[in-house]
């Protein structure tokens, strides 16, 4: 996709240069590199061949003087010339062996301090000692409530800017809750937190009225399924990219295809579901893409799923698929299930239970979709968007069009 779009502006020759300079940067580096090699095996060999030249001449003019005594009045023979000599092949060519594996050697090292470094940095705190083998506790049985409470967070890279400033809401089992609003105002960041992927600065998330932090991370994101604007799928067959891993069997599997309204389309590929479908999913539309990966996320059998503005990205046609399938999960599984999106359409979240409009970090309105058309002070129309819009614009009444 790069190259095309390199192609696309016609910049082919300036990102030769740029792609250049970087491989200019390099070249230099390994210049230098082999100049610092280059004299050090030289005088490594220089060194050799000085001690094979001392041995010869001090063993033979040991031998030529006819005798010479060490401490133990030992007599010096032709033999053990030989033995030093051997000796000391047998050691240069140790050492010329492990000098080879000097540079991997420097490499490790740098590494090794790296990975020390990221090993004690205090944030890895998020996730715990015990993360891969502590047992879901009992609070987490079913998932009653999810509650934020006066939350600030403000992301490590940037502690200047205040992402959440004070929000709070409160999220019931099998509640369908939407948030809106303008770009930047923290709709993401909020399922980011949510999945605990950071921890607030202040304030508090609260499960089921235990404190996210306190609950163990692993246990925590297995009840949670999350769909994402832009999905990643593998470059593995679609079964292996709706398992993603996990100890799921093929009905399961399947069943989810099902509940996604996938199975038929990924049943008419040439191996079905073990077909290859390419690297992030190339041989799929967006349509098929997004809708294996609302069957990744419902093979898991969450009890709550996360929608990240799941179809924004989607034409109509593809768009609708995808939202008819969302609709119509709760009569699909036969249970309750807690629904959480971020979305800029109409369509998208009409049917929410309750829908909140973020604005700077916090909640500045609440309510259904019809009670935020119903006043006149809202601004919750002009924080939507899309060509859907239009058409479900047309189906409101004239007194709601006239209040925006």
């Amino acid at each position: 996709m790069g190259v095309r779009t390199v192609a696309a502006f016609g910049t082919e020759e300036f990102q030769q240069r740029r792609f250049g300079a970087h491989l200019d940067t390099a070249r230099r580096g390994g210049v230098r590199s082999g100049i610092r090699i280059g004299i050090f095996w030289g005088l490594q060999n220089f060194s050799f061949a000085v001690l094979y030249a001392v041995t010869l001449w001090f063993g033979g003019h040991v031998l030529i003087a006819g005798r010479m005594k060490d401490h133990q009045d030992a007599q010096v023979n032709g033999g053990d010339v030989i033995v030093v000599l051997i000796a000391l092949i047998t050691g240069m060519t140790g050492i010329s062996t492990f000098s080879g594996y000097a540079p991997g050697l420097f490499k490790a090292v740098a590494s090794a301090k790296s990975l020390k470094e990221m090993i004690r940095w205090k944030d890895r705190d998020i996730e715990p000692d015990h993360f891969w083998d502590e047992e879901a506790s009992p609070s987490l049985a079913d998932l009653q409530s999810i509650e934020f409470r006066s939350v600030v967070f403000n992301y490590p890279l940037q502690p200047e800017k205040v992402v959440l400033s004070k929000l709070s809401f409160f999220i019931s089992k099998g509640q369908k809750v939407a948030f809106v609003g303008e770009s930047g105002c923290g709709k993401s960041t909020t399922i980011q937190l949510i999945l605990r992927f950071y921890d607030p600065k202040s304030g508090e998330i609260v499960i089921n009225g235990t404190p996210l932090q306190r609950l163990p991370v692993r246990s925590w994101r297995r009840m949670l399924g999350y769909v994402g604007q832009h999905p990643v799928l593998f470059a593995t067959s679609a079964m292996e990219n709706i398992k993603a891993g996990e100890d799921i069997s093929d009905e399961e599997a399947i069943e989810a295809a099902r509940q996604a309204q996938i199975l038929d389309t990924l049943t008419q590929l040439p191996e079905g579901l073990d077909s290859f479908i390419g690297a992030g999913g190339g041989m799929l539309s967006g349509g098929q893409r997004q809708r294996v990966a609302i069957a990744r996320a419902l093979a898991r059998k969450p009890k709550a799923l996360l929608l990240d503005e799941a179809t924004s990205a989607l034409d109509n046609e593809s768009e609708r698929m995808v939202q008819e399938t969302l609709d119509c999960l709760e009569e699909t599984l036969g249970r309750a299930l807690t629904t959480i999106s971020i979305a800029h359409r109409l369509t998208t979240i009409a049917k929410s239970d309750m829908i909140y409009m973020l604005k700077e970090g916090h909640v500045c309105e609440q309510g259904t979709h019809q009670e935020l058309l119903g006043r006149a002070s809202s601004g919750f129309l002009w924080n939507l968007r899309g060509p859907t819009d239009l058409r479900f614009l047309s189906s409101l009444h004239a007194e709601q069009i006239l209040k925006l």
